[in-house]
């Protein structure tokens, strides 16, 4: 505590007559005193106002406590009191505290126990609105080069990196750092995952959760990974991955589907590469270029699409995020009406999409291997039959894209390059450049 300025106000003293124990009365003026207070990060500049109340207590003329604290000064409230006992050095040390009030900028505190073990390390119980443990995790401000346990419920809990947590953790910090935690409640990241059950860890070698939660409605198991030296990643699995997804703001177009999706960070969390793996799902809501296409194939096809959706077996999907862009650097999906796959990049600030694609009829492929004898040959490109493929581009705001539709014949011995045709290279090197399309 580093206090300079002036300082007014009143002093009382209480004694008995053999002046060793007594009581000091305390109301403070501190409009005109700056106060710097480096362990909670806190400052108050001599210009702000201020006061302060409270009782000095002393036993054989040493401090045993301080009661009845009410403070206003700046942007700090405490309301409460603290105990003190003799330490090394003939100093003294907080042995216990309780605050009924504990608030500064990034903590809004309601209730804090403080105490200590056998071994005189800190017992931490809190219940907060808001309350930022980022200098417990990285060890500094109180808790630095001590042991700390915490139980704590708070509705929010700042843990860093835009990170939040609601609900209840408890945990132990060792004297050089790192430590364990376990947390219930929800988790948010813009990304909001509820009734979540997690274990944490973190230390000199990096950060790590694991655990389930609540993701879009679904039950999701996430693990987190940030060891030192190597790049965040991120896992997520769900046997609903459709739900998953929307609750990730990913799309909301898929129903149910077993999902696994892979993160990794890069400078943080705004930027990132993701691959997501996903079987047996369905597509409602089919763009324009899968609902013009219906005319061409299968009755199956067009029922599909008008009914309960899009069918899939598998699908597949690598996105990268930079800034504002989300580049879709390769999505394919098939199944046993359609099978598709394309590229494109969608901007979220602007909403504008550029989105190229293939789209096939799946059941044409089995039609044509079923009434040749030599597959082979349609996989060395004799020319026996032909294939509709439908070439499609989206183009222009996310709300209302204009849609072009280009069907095209392709000879059967470019089957096996249905998915990869030079076309629909051509047009990734155009949306996102040859670097970004393997170009």
């Amino acid at each position: 505590l580093d206090m300079k300025g002036s300082l007014g106000g009143n002093i009382m003293l209480v004694t008995g007559s053999a002046l060793t124990d007594f009581e000091i009365e305390l109301s403070l003026d501190l409009a005109d005193t700056s106060i710097d207070i480096p362990a909670i990060g806190w400052a108050k500049l001599p210009a702000e106002p201020g006061k302060a109340s409270m009782r000095l207590v002393l036993k054989d003329g040493a401090p045993v406590a301080i009661e009845n604290i009410d403070i206003e000064a700046g942007s700090l409230e405490v309301v409460g009191r603290a105990g003190f006992a003799a330490s090394e050095g003939n100093g003294f040390a907080v042995t216990d505290a309780s605050f009924r009030r504990l608030s500064w900028p990034g903590n809004d505190i309601g209730m804090l126990e403080l105490s200590r073990d056998v071994d005189g390390n800190w017992l931490i119980t809190a219940e907060a609105k808001m309350i930022d443990l980022v200098p417990l995790r990285r060890n500094l401000g109180i808790g630095k080069g001590r042991p700390v346990s915490f139980d704590i419920l708070a509705e929010r809990i700042i843990v860093g990196d835009g990170l939040s947590l609601s609900g209840h953790i408890s945990g132990n910090k060792k004297a050089a750092g790192g430590g364990e935690a376990s947390f219930s409640g929800n988790l948010s990241h813009r990304t909001l995952i509820s009734e979540g059950e997690f274990q944490l860890s973190f230390g000199s070698a990096g950060e790590f959760l694991n655990g389930v939660g609540i993701v879009g409605g679904a039950e999701t198991t996430l693990t987190y990974s940030a060891a030192k030296g190597e790049t965040p990643e991120l896992t997520m699995s769900s046997e609903n991955g459709g739900g998953t997804l929307a609750g990730l703001t990913v799309t909301d177009t898929i129903r149910s589907g077993e999902m696994f999706l892979r993160t990794r960070f890069i400078d943080g969390f705004e930027n990132f590469d993701t691959n997501i793996r996903i079987t047996n799902f369905t597509v409602v809501e089919a763009p324009r270029a899968v609902r013009a296409f219906s005319v061409l194939a299968p009755t199956g096809l067009y029922s599909l699409v008008e009914g309960q959706g899009t069918s899939f077996d598998w699908g597949e999907a690598a996105i990268e995020k930079r800034g504002s862009k989300v580049n879709l650097t390769q999505v394919t999906g098939r199944g046993q009406a359609v099978s598709i796959a394309f590229v494109g990049q969608y901007d979220d600030e602007t909403r504008q999409v550029d989105v190229s694609g293939n789209l096939v009829p799946a059941s044409f492929l089995s039609q044509i291997i079923g009434v040749i004898p030599i597959v082979g040959e349609i996989l060395t490109g004799v020319d026996n039959a032909g294939l509709f493929v439908t070439q499609f581009s989206l183009t222009g705001s996310i709300d209302d894209p204009d849609t072009s539709i280009t069907p095209a014949s392709i000879v059967p011995g470019v089957l096996r390059d249905l998915f990869s045709p030079s076309w629909l290279r051509r047009e990734g090197d155009r949306i996102l450049g040859p670097s970004a399309n393997g170009g």
